[in-house]
This record gives C-alpha cells, structure tokens and sequence, in this order.
C-alpha cells in the first residue's frame, strides 16, 4: 500500500481507472441498453426523437442512441471525442463540460424527448435546471451509491447540500429528484432502477404539467396550498 494512502483512497484510484479503460465490470453497457429498451416497450416516445447524452465516454450507448433518432453527445475528453467523431457521421459530437453545456441548451430553450446522463461522480448539479430541458420524456440517470463513493468531509457536505444527508438512501435521492422536477413544474415518476453493484441506473419518465392543475388551485386564489413531499416512485 502507499504511504499516506488508506484502503478506500486506493480503492477509488483502481476504480477511477476501470471508469477510464471502459472496464464492462463498472460502465455495465448491457444492463443499461436492456434498460433503455424495456423503457422504450412500455413509454412511447414520438419518432425519430432528439437524444442529448451528456458524458458521452466511448460510445457504449452511443450505439443505441444513434439508431434511435437525433443524437447529440457531450464529451469533454478530447480522446474520446475524437474516437466518438471517428465511429459515428450521423452524430452530433461536442466538446464540452456537459455540467455547463446544458446551459447553452436551456438559453436557446431547446428540449430533448431522451436524456441519458451517465458521469463519473454524482450528477447532482445538473440539477433541478437539467428538467428545462425535457417536456415529456425519458430521463436515464446513473448515480454512486454514497455509502460505495464516500471519500472525505468534501463529499459528504456536498451529499448534504443536495439530499439532506451525509448518506442518502435509495429512497432520499429518488425523492429528491422528483421534487426537483417539481421546481420547474415537471412530475417525474420512476419507471426502473438497476443496482449496478457500485452505483445506480434510474430511468424517469418526465412530464411537463400545468401548476394550477397539478396543485388543484386557480390563478386568482389568495392561499396557494402544496402537496407536503408528493413523491412519485415506486420501488
């Protein structure tokens, strides 16, 4: 073991280099290309329909996407742009940090009918901005299990920030992502989730509603009057 390096610190650093090589064993391209055509059977999705994959890493759902509709991918590894470029003619590949591209998108008001955000680290700050984006759609979302992924006071203040917890359960993180969407008045619902060992592989089903129907209130009332943690997950 090196010095000065615990267990879990070298742990993450042989787990950040299987993220890197595409290792099957952590980026699990079946699982989530069974997931997203189970989601597709059961969700009907218009035609031809615009896909934006953000942390696009080497195509392993790019595949997929790109035989599914209009695909944009950001990928901020100017490698894995290129081998992304090389691959696909009919893919809009950007260079960008998708953290900040997707404000490109939300100022030009574009919208997505698939989502697939799949990063290294926790995708939280994508949002509760990241629902712009989606009217009536499929989010596919990947997330660490915290009590996995947890390395210092750094992390557990951000998990705070965020959940309310240091450690938040499966339960905190999926409700939580459903009262996001409510900041931009989208119901979110959860259609599945994978456990993937080391992380998990949620798809949303997410549409836009109208805030006078969804609270049951109208526009000229003096009291308006929340559902108190209205969660739409089933697990």
């Amino acid at each position: 073991m090196e010095i000065g390096k615990s267990y879990r610190a070298l742990r993450h650093e042989h787990t950040r280099k299987l993220q890197r090589d595409n290792s099957t064993t952590l980026h699990h391209p079946d699982e989530k290309i069974n997931q997203i055509h189970k989601a597709l059977n059961s969700h009907a999705i218009i035609a031809n329909p615009k896909i934006l994959e953000l942390f696009g890493g080497v195509c392993n759902l790019t595949k997929e996407y790109s035989k599914l509709g209009q695909t944009i991918v950001i990928e901020n590894d100017q490698k894995k742009v290129d081998h992304l470029k090389s691959i696909f003619n009919d893919v809009e590949v950007i260079k960008a940090d998708s953290f900040i591209k997707i404000y490109e998108f939300l100022s030009s008001r574009k919208t997505f009918e698939i989502i697939d955000a799949d990063p290294y680290g926790f995708p939280n700050r994508l949002f509760p901005h990241l629902f712009l984006l989606m009217e009536n759609s499929l989010l596919f979302l990947t997330v660490p299990k915290p009590s996995v992924n947890i390395l210092n006071g750094i992390t557990q203040t951000h998990l705070t920030c965020y959940y309310g917890s240091s450690n938040p359960s499966l339960e905190d993180i999926i409700g939580q992502i459903s009262v996001w969407g409510l900041c931009h008045w989208r119901k979110v619902e959860l259609i599945d989730h994978l456990d993937l060992k080391s992380v998990w592989r949620f798809c949303f089903s997410v549409e836009k509603v109208k805030a006078t129907e969804y609270t049951g209130v109208k526009n000229n009332s003096k009291h308006l009057t929340l559902p108190h943690k209205k969660f739409f997950f089933d697990i």
